[in-house]
């Protein structure tokens, strides 16, 4: 059940993708395994999908290769977060404390 709620995300995903409109609703909360995955699905993380083929079972294959193209054609709007250089360092500064003397 968890892999075919899945599949489900992944073609409202690559529809979502196609139609450049966010109101395809994207069904996350229909398995443990989508909600788990919603981060990374959704934009703010990275995925990586393996599909694996055999040649001599047709059927699955061509379902196999149907999944992967609908995959492929997800695409994602991660943000960027630029931070200054000087801004980094000082935030370091300030959480690295200095060993105490005895």
């Amino acid at each position: 059940r968890s892999l075919l709620c899945l599949c489900d995300v992944f073609r409202a995903l690559a529809r979502r993708g196609r139609a450049s409109d966010d109101a395809v609703h994207v069904p996350y909360r229909n398995s443990v395994l989508t909600r788990l995955l919603q981060r990374p699905l959704s934009g703010t993380g990275k995925c990586l999908v393996v599909a694996n083929v055999a040649p001599d079972q047709a059927q699955e294959t061509n379902a196999t290769l149907r999944f992967a193209a609908d995959v492929s054609n997800i695409a994602t709007n991660a943000p960027t977060k630029h931070v200054a250089k000087r801004n980094v360092l000082r935030a370091r500064s300030a959480n690295v404390t200095r060993p105490r003397k005895r």
